[in-house]
């Protein structure tokens, strides 16, 4: 629990603030792991961090880790679409 007592020192917090944030790291790496393997959609992950999917991204990209969308992909994806409009 030292690390709950920094915390609590540097950012005036009380304890279960500082257990809250650093729980809110953790999660937030983890997933952001999990959806730079492709082991989870962004849209799961979002959800799961309470963000809109933008907001998640960019969490997600500040963390280093791309999307896990290939162009060739987003590329059929996108004549998919297509298809479905016309």
């Amino acid at each position: 629990m030292k690390a709950v007592a920094f915390l609590q020192r540097r950012q005036g917090d009380d304890a279960s603030d500082a257990i809250r944030r650093l729980v809110r790291r953790g999660l937030e790496s983890e997933l952001s792991e999990l959806y730079g393997r492709g082991e989870i959609s962004l849209r799961h992950a979002a959800d799961l961090l309470s963000l809109t999917v933008r907001e998640c991204l960019e969490l997600f990209a500040l963390r280093g880790v791309s999307g896990n969308v290939t162009m060739a992909q987003a590329f059929e994806a996108h004549s998919v679409a297509e298809c479905l409009v016309d």
